[in-house]
């Protein structure tokens, strides 16, 4: 790595501190400050591949302030905090680029609906499994004629910038199933805190009706509250067993739906096969080919086997 990239890399942003709650909300309820890390987040620099480095004069301008002296004012509550200051300029560091990140994404100020996605054949009656883009930001599949619920999977406004409904569906479940994966593994996708992972079998109403097999996979981040519910079937796409197995079927593991046969099939064959300690059976089937796993109560793996039907 040559050197001057290395102490790129290492460049120190210089007294970040803790800051409570309150002091991050106060600095960051005000539209000049909101206007300054969406510039800075902005600014990259093509020929080097990383953020651009704005001085004073070329922020000012950006945010389209004339008053020096105000726009300092504004641009020293954020220094030292969310954005980090250099000899060659202003850049935001790792809290900076989260609030960028969270501004553009649209989750904070867009509530767009978007109705009667058309995407499959319902499995239970034949009607049509559609998507619909709820103004809270979540992605619900649903059957227009049984109403069968199928998936709710949050997705940020902007997953639908330059793609196809189709494109937008695909890059969801593709971003839902990495989500997953990680919360299997104990590791919270929102905040990289620790996921609470259990299977649960002793079900109350609502659980029961998110239910086909009797079983419901419970992941909770312990610092966030991030959580999913779901059948077993969707954790277990996440495994490195399944995601071979269907591989070789001629699947694509994140495109596999909860309504497609191979994962209804796998929802209906979820048996409890030990309850203390807690051990629950899965059985997936593709052309011929069987794999059965074993998970505990953590969602990890006890065992795996496949056969030939």
């Amino acid at each position: 790595m040559a050197e001057e990239h290395r102490s790129e890399m290492l460049d120190h942003i210089g007294g970040f501190e803790s800051i409570s709650i309150e002091e991050a909300t106060s600095i960051l309820g005000e539209q000049t400050r909101m206007e300054i890390l969406v510039e800075l987040g902005k600014a990259w620099d093509e020929s080097r591949h990383q953020q651009q480095k704005l001085r004073f004069s070329e922020l000012m301008e950006a945010v389209g302030l004339t008053d020096s002296g105000q726009f300092n004012y504004h641009l020293d509550k954020l220094v030292g905090s969310f954005v980090a200051k250099s000899d060659d300029g202003y850049w935001l560091p790792n809290p900076g680029m989260q609030l960028y990140r969270l501004i553009v994404s649209g989750t904070f100020t867009e509530r767009e609906i978007r109705t009667d996605i058309d995407v499959d054949d319902c499995p239970s009656c034949g009607g049509t499994v559609r998507a619909t883009y709820r103004a809270d930001n979540a992605l619900v599949f649903s059957c227009d004629a049984c109403t069968t619920g199928y998936a709710v999977i949050p997705f940020s406004p902007r997953g639908f910038t330059n793609r196809t409904d189709d494109d937008a569906l695909q890059a969801a479940f593709r971003s839902f199933y990495s989500e997953l994966r990680l919360a299997r593994q104990g590791i919270c996708p929102a905040c990289d805190g620790p996921v609470e992972t259990k299977l649960v079998d002793d079900l109350n109403d609502r659980l029961d009706s998110l239910s086909v097999g009797g079983v419901i996979s419970s992941l909770r981040c312990t610092v966030c509250n991030n959580y999913y519910y779901s059948d077993l079937s969707s954790v277990a796409l996440t495994t490195d067993e399944v995601r071979q197995f269907l591989i070789d079927g001629g699947l694509e593991p994140p495109l596999v739906r909860e309504w497609h046969d191979v994962t209804v099939a796998a929802d209906e064959s979820v048996t409890v096969v030990q309850t203390d300690p807690l051990r629950v059976e899965i059985t997936f089937a593709v052309k011929g080919e069987t794999i059965d796993l074993t998970f505990d109560s953590d969602h990890q793996v006890v065992s795996s086997t496949r056969s030939v039907e």
